[in-house]
């Protein structure tokens, strides 16, 4: 009887945790105003060439391009612009140097190549 009384507890206690819906109060300042919540964005800095042309950058980013003519799963990505490559440049030195994390580096390279994931995700286990 007591065992049915600790499972039918523990289960209550399991399920309880197992919301699909969250009620959020607003939260309300000092001076009884909602508070706004602002959204954060990841800012990429923009680095200059002088930063991006470092002899090991150069020589990682031309070992990762090598290993993608090797893999035939990989679809070059479309940089025919000056933009394109800068953005491409900028967004990998940035994960190289460590400025942003992996999943930072696959959210903006998604949010401007939705349809190649794949790609991003080889260049970032490959850096």
């Amino acid at each position: 009887m007591i065992l049915k009384y600790i499972l039918t507890g523990s289960l209550v206690i399991l399920l309880s945790g197992c919301s699909t819906s969250q009620i959020r109060l607003p939260k309300l300042n000092m001076f009884n105003k909602k508070e706004t919540v602002v959204k954060k964005t990841l800012l990429l800095k923009t680095y200059s060439a002088e930063e991006i042309s470092n002899k090991k950058f150069i020589k990682d980013i031309k070992r990762v391009g090598l290993l993608t003519k090797s893999d035939p799963k990989y679809r070059r990505l479309d940089l025919n612009s000056p933009e394109k490559k800068d953005w491409f440049r900028n967004i990998t030195y940035s994960l190289w140097k460590r400025d942003i994390s992996n999943s930072q580096f696959i959210k903006l390279a998604l949010q401007k190549y939705p349809t190649h994931e794949y790609e991003f995700l080889f260049i970032q286990r490959n850096f």
